[in-house]
C-alpha cells in the first residue's frame, strides 16, 4: 500500500513542475522608520511593521514606497512569519519581508502556496 502524503495525494496524476521560490518572486525588506519620522511625514499611504494588530498598520506617511500587489510578513518578534496579503500604495519597516511575483501569468499572490516565511 502506498503511503502518499497530502500533497502527493492532491497532485497524483497532475503534471507538475517544481521550481524555488526564489525564481518566481523577488524578496525585499523594508527600511527602517523611527516614530519621529511617522510623526512628522503624516500623510494617507500606509506603513506596516511587524506588529499583527490592525493588518500590522503602524501609521500612515506622505510618500510610499510599494504600489502594486504583494506579499508581507513579519520577520522579528513573537509574530514572526505571519502573513499578509498587500494591495495599493504603502510602505513596509525594516522588521518585514515582501514577495512580488515576476510573471503573474504562473502564480497568484491569493494562492500562493508560503509555507513558512519566520527564521531558519
Amino acid at each position: 500500500m502506498s503511503h502518499l502524503n497530502y500533497l502527493e495525494k492532491l497532485l497524483e496524476g497532475v503534471g507538475t513542475e517544481w521550481q524555488a521560490l526564489g525564481d518566481l518572486v523577488t524578496l525585499r525588506r523594508g527600511r527602517v522608520m523611527s516614530k519621529g519620522f511617522l510623526s512628522e511625514n503624516t500623510g494617507i499611504f500606509p506603513v506596516y511593521s511587524s506588529q499583527t494588530a490592525n493588518d500590522g498598520m503602524i501609521g500612515s506617511i506622505d510618500t510610499y514606497d510599494f504600489d502594486g500587489e504583494y506579499i508581507s510578513w513579519t520577520t522579528d518578534g513573537a509574530n514572526a512569519g505571519t502573513i499578509f496579503y498587500r494591495k495599493g500604495k504603502f510602505s513596509i519597516t525594516n522588521v518585514c519581508g515582501l514577495m512580488k511575483i515576476i510573471d503573474e501569468n504562473l502564480l497568484n499572490y491569493k494562492y500562493l502556496p508560503v509555507v513558512h516565511l519566520g527564521r531558519r
